[in-house]
């Protein structure tokens, strides 16, 4: 599998861990890759993993490191009525943060840690956040979730 496939599929696969059954603060009931629609309301709360760039990293150049931009968005509705739209987007992002450093055998928000997605990448950091609000009359809210992957290329892969 080329390295950017497996690292898009991790990341996928740890969104679907974000349950209240394992302490997060929603049930995700959708993650796709590159989705283009936008969700339907009974398929949110959701996740949009969407790949944005793969280049060289630069600051380390000569090292075959590569430095890959992944904006993950979060979907949800604001019919929670003992919350606002900013706890929701916030619980969304710390949702989608905390899982992306728990694993697939230990998804459980207390479960130790598994960083770098389980040691295929060499650091994944959270680069930027962006509230989605679509305001008073819309029911749909979210987060837009910059991260950066610094990887290494596998021996038989140049992509």
């Amino acid at each position: 599998m080329v390295k950017k496939q497996q690292i898009l599929k991790e990341i996928r696969d740890r969104m679907f861990n974000i349950t209240r059954d394992n302490g997060y603060f929603h049930d995700i009931k959708k993650v796709e890759i590159s989705r283009q629609e936008i969700f339907q309301s009974t398929e949110v709360p959701a996740i949009n993993v969407h790949y944005r760039s793969d280049d060289p990293n630069f600051d380390n150049y000569g090292s075959g490191e590569r430095l890959m931009r992944i904006m993950v968005g979060g979907f949800s509705t604001t019919n929670k009525k003992d919350l606002d739209a900013a706890e929701i987007t916030f619980q969304l992002e710390e949702d989608i943060i905390m899982s992306l450093n728990r694993s697939n055998d230990l998804p459980q928000k207390t479960s130790i840690p598994s960083i770098c997605l389980g040691g295929i990448v060499k650091e994944i950091t959270n680069h930027s956040s962006t509230p989605i609000n679509q305001g008073r009359l819309s029911p749909f809210i979210g987060v837009l979730i910059e991260f950066e992957v610094r990887y290494l290329l596998d021996g038989e892969t140049l992509s």
